[in-house]
Order: C-alpha cells, then structure tokens, then sequence
C-alpha cells in the first residue's frame, strides 16, 4: 500500500525532486555500508544521521542542519554534516 504509493510518487517525480530521492538512497547507503568513507568526526553520528535522512528535504543546508540540531547533533558539526550531505546528493 504505502511503499507501492511511494514508489509511484518517486517515479513520478522530476527534476530536483528526482535527484533528491536517488541522493537520499545513496546517502543512506554510504551511511549504512560505507562507514569507512565517511569524514571521521561524522562516523559517531553515522545512525542518527541514516534514521533522518528521509525527513530532509531539498530546501538546503540550514534545513538540514537544523533537523540534524533538533535531533542531538551538536550545531558546529551539525552544519558540517549539511554542508557535506548536500555536496553528495
């Protein structure tokens, strides 16, 4: 029901919003199995970030960096972990 829904939307979607979703996919994977990637301060923040990866959204750093605030994330790392999220997707 709900992911058959979502996967329509996805393929629906166009653009921006096409990249995002492909972005956010790629993110949670390079979270998820690629630790050893990650910048090494990002490492201890790998699973909180991975659990808000689908609550993002496109509009930039400063929305990124405030959800990853108002979930723990101290705000100086918070913006660096924006800033790099938005370099990948």
């Amino acid at each position: 029901g709900a992911q058959a829904a979502r996967e329509a939307s996805e393929q629906k979607a166009s653009g921006q919003e096409g990249w995002w979703s492909l972005g956010k996919k790629a993110l949670k994977a390079l979270l998820r199995h690629g630790r050893s990637y990650l910048p090494a301060k990002f490492r201890p923040w790998a699973d909180k970030i991975y659990d808000l990866v689908d609550f993002m959204d496109t509009s930039g750093e400063l929305s990124i960096a405030t959800l990853l605030i108002n979930n723990g994330i101290p705000g100086d790392l918070a913006l660096e972990i924006a800033r790099w999220i938005m370099l990948i997707i």
